[in-house]
């Protein structure tokens, strides 16, 4: 980036790139992308810049008789598995066995018979130190791989080795799963599946340093405050809103309907082309009442396009009591504008170098996002309340995955985990409202 370079171009226009003032929008993005290069433009006429032009022409098809390069073929597998990709239990042993740190403690838990000294301790380095620090939580699975459980955690977690680390940081927090959440949920949904000593801090340092969050999340407004929910059961109280206009997507939306439950937060919400009273009835019914049955309550703003006839008729005929906020008080439907806010800060941040109109191309990886990570107000992932278990992410290690040869035992956790007494999610939702105040 420091050696300056000289682009000539029969593009007249961008010699006056760096000479605009008040610049906005997309022209500005690239003014800040371009700015750590040093370089130079110079115009000159397409007639005599012919030669160029090869850039922008078809290139000739390859011929079907010839043979790929084994040396570039292997290549080119290396660089596909540079993709986050689900690790089997073999290779994070492997791993945990190159990784110094995991091999010295693992080492000193098998040879020490249970008793471990000063001296011990004196020998490894301090990260080995650290991890046997958590020895009454360490176990060793059948296929030998290193976990920590904790009583407080409903699965076990492995062991990380710090070769795996950065894949998992990347996809916890910037993946298609990830949703560029903040310090606080990206730790739980790393903490989900995996441990490290100083699993925090590298967290919060990457969250930090994430430029696509810098350049795309807004400065943090009031939060209004908590409304009581007297939600009793999954799908009893729906909360649902538009956000719009946005430029028009590929499939030519430019709305989306939001739709959550009061109880377990989990959400969903679709692509839409306007805003009719007729389009979010059809929506409504077609694509949540269809797969989630009638809700005991339906609630949103003033908004005429749920205050039309249409919409209360369907509720009418659905035996679904239609609410709504008062004039000028948004808190009344305060968690459906804080799910679009994490919503439209995601897809911001996934658009940064994607451009406006790809929005609904990342709207099922915003949604994959926000139905993994733990909820402040609950304590667990809207996956989980509503499943019974983490959702599956893909890089999850075999050995963590639920396995029951029941189907009662299977129901009956279900229903131990997920139907818990809606006051003690109540009593937590108001706390956490009022600790942020």
């Amino acid at each position: 980036m420091g050696r300056e370079f000289l682009v000539r171009t029969d593009h007249s226009s961008l010699k006056w790139l760096h000479s605009l003032r008040d610049v906005e929008g997309q022209l500005a993005r690239w003014l800040e992308l371009l700015a750590p290069y040093r370089y130079r433009i110079e115009h000159r006429p397409g007639v005599k810049h012919q030669h160029a032009d090869a850039l922008s022409r078809k290139p000739r098809r390859r011929h079907q008789g010839s043979e790929s390069c084994p040396g570039c073929a292997q290549e080119q597998i290396g660089v596909n598995a540079l993709g986050l990709q689900k690790w089997t239990s073999e290779e994070i042993r492997e791993s945990q066995k190159m990784d110094s740190d995991i091999r010295q403690a693992m080492e000193l838990l098998a040879h020490s018979d249970g008793e471990i000294t000063e001296e011990h301790l004196r020998r490894i380095s301090p990260t080995a130190r650290r991890i046997i620090e958590r020895r009454r939580d360490l176990e060793v699975s059948d296929s030998e791989v290193l976990l920590c459980h904790t009583a407080s955690r409903r699965q076990p977690q492995v062991v990380l080795p710090r070769n795996m680390l950065r894949a998992v940081l990347e996809e916890a927090h910037g993946g298609r799963s990830g949703g560029h959440v903040g310090i606080f949920k990206t730790k739980e949904k790393v903490r989900q599946s995996f441990w490290w000593p100083g699993l925090g801090r590298e967290v919060e340092e990457h969250v930090k340093a994430c430029l696509d969050c810098t350049k795309a999340k807004a400065g943090k407004k009031p939060i209004a405050p908590m409304e009581p929910i007297p939600s009793s059961s999954p799908f009893d109280i729906v909360m649902t809103d538009v956000i719009g206009p946005l430029p028009r997507s590929k499939k030519g939306n430019f709305y989306i309907l939001t739709v959550q439950d009061a109880f377990s937060k989990w959400p969903d919400a679709y692509a839409i082309r306007n805003q009719k009273s007729a389009t979010i009835a059809r929506v409504l019914f077609e694509r949540w009442i269809a797969n989630h049955g009638c809700p005991r309550v339906l609630h949103s703003d003033q908004g005429r396009n749920f205050e039309s006839g249409i919409v209360r008729k369907l509720c009418e005929l659905l035996g679904v009591k239609k609410t709504r906020t008062s004039a000028y008080h948004p808190s009344g439907n305060g968690q459906a504008e804080r799910f679009n806010g994490f919503l439209k800060n995601s897809l911001r941040t996934y658009l940064v170098q994607k451009g406006q109109n790809a929005w609904e191309e990342y709207l099922p990886s915003a949604l994959m996002a926000y139905r993994s990570t733990v909820q402040a107000s609950t304590g667990y992932t809207p996956y989980y309340m509503l499943h019974g278990q983490e959702m599956p992410l893909g890089f999850e290690p075999e050995d963590l995955r639920r396995k029951t040869d029941s189907y009662p035992l299977f129901v009956q956790e279900i229903s131990r985990t997920c139907f818990m007494p809606m006051n003690a999610f109540e009593k937590d939702a108001r706390r956490f409202s009022d600790g942020r105040k």
